[in-house]
């Protein structure tokens, strides 16, 4: 399932919320490349040359599939890349999945909050999606805040779920349905 003849544009008060662009690659390995960045999601490190390439390419792919809509994060006022959020797609169960990162440059300026706003929006509202979910590796604070401050509620935590950076980590589920969803937009 193709989900639309061109990739969406969605705009926030501060932000850009837009198809990925070979010229975002040089910022892209730039951000990407932070540990701290690497240690709270599922980007490699090191983030080795040609990897934001590939990554660019492979969001179109995914997105003309039906499978992904991967937004770059831009900051209006700078148009400067931040970092991405995306929304990975089964349409089996209708529910969709949100990952988000920052880079380092731009942590605690409620950027994620305010994308991951807009995402949620676009996944009730345009994609039609049943339930939201999201997680995120257990001691990710940040993370969970933002979850929480968008409206998903947790729903748990599985111990030792992945293998990352050496280690497996726990992780913290946190998902909304459409119904809950809403209520919140009413409340």
């Amino acid at each position: 399932m193709i989900l639309n003849e061109t990739f969406p544009t969605l705009e926030t008060e501060r932000l850009v919320l837009r198809q990925f662009l070979d010229s975002d690659s040089s910022e892209l390995q730039e951000l990407a490349s932070a540990r701290e960045v690497a240690e709270g999601t599922f980007l490699p490190h090191p983030y080795e040359d040609g990897f934001a390439e590939e990554f660019i390419e492979k969001q179109l792919n995914d997105f003309k599939k039906g499978i992904l809509a991967n937004f770059a994060i831009e900051i209006k006022e700078m148009g400067k890349l931040a970092g991405a959020i995306g929304i990975g797609i089964d349409r089996k169960l209708n529910h969709g999945e949100i990952g988000f990162w920052i880079g380092v440059p731009y942590w605690g300026r409620g950027y994620c909050t305010e994308a991951g706003t807009a995402v949620l929006d676009y996944g009730f509202n345009t994609l039609n999606l049943e339930k939201i979910y999201a997680f995120h590796f257990k001691g990710n604070k940040a993370s969970g805040n933002v979850l929480k401050k968008i409206g998903l509620r947790y729903e748990g935590f599985v111990r030792e779920e992945f293998w990352h950076m050496g280690k497996l980590k726990d992780t913290e589920h946190f998902g909304i349905t459409r119904d809950e969803y809403q209520n919140l937009k009413r409340a």
